[in-house]
């Protein structure tokens, strides 16, 4: 009788295992506590020492909301459109960590570093400043005559200089949005024909 409910046991083990989803195994003893896509900076404490047999993530890897395990740099940002995320203020969120990330500065329709406190915060928050511009870069709609550029001209020209353009300028890219070939900034701001200033 022990040598079948072993076998059984065995078999019930086995059946779970193949149904565990990739970056994930079979655990008879597993945590009740698994590192999520929103704990994984600071796993909860304590943790119940109880065993939960289940498919447990890989190590590396953190557990979604959906149930998938990723590495957590793959962690899903919060949900929401891109352009809902990219218009929204940058938060620091409620922990006091140091992380570098990025936001998509409206006003700017550029991608700036801010520090991240490690949980919390919105969905206008990228690890990188490519993710950011991946998913942010085409939201601010430059104006009519305009263009982004990820490193345009530090010397724009202008309807006060167009005449008499900078024969210097110093070499440093201005992400953000630049008039069109043929057109000049205005003193209002706007991309406009040198014959309209």
């Amino acid at each position: 009788m022990k040598l079948f409910l072993g076998f059984l046991l065995l078999v019930v083990v086995h059946a779970r295992q193949e149904r565990c989803r990739e970056n994930q195994h079979f655990d008879s003893c597993g945590t009740a506590c698994p590192l999520t896509c929103d704990n994984h900076f600071f796993p909860e404490e304590p943790c119940e020492r109880i065993c939960i047999p289940g498919c447990q993530c890989d190590e590396g890897f953190v557990l979604t909301k959906t149930g998938s395990c990723v590495r957590p740099e793959d962690c899903p940002v919060v949900t929401g459109s891109a352009e809902k995320n990219c218009i929204e203020a940058p938060v620091t969120g409620q922990c006091r960590a140091l992380f570098y990330n990025w936001y998509f500065d409206q006003e700017t329709g550029t991608c700036r570093e801010f520090v991240y406190g490690g949980c919390g915060g919105n969905g206008n928050r990228y690890w990188s400043e490519e993710e950011c511009q991946k998913n942010c870069g085409g939201v601010k709609h430059c104006d009519e005559n305009e263009h982004f550029e990820s490193c345009g001209t530090a010397c724009p020209l202008t309807c006060d200089n167009h005449e008499d353009p900078p024969e210097f300028c110093v070499l440093m890219c201005v992400r953000g949005c630049h008039c069109d070939e043929g057109f000049v900034r205005s003193r209002q701001g706007r991309c406009v024909r040198p014959q309209e200033c």
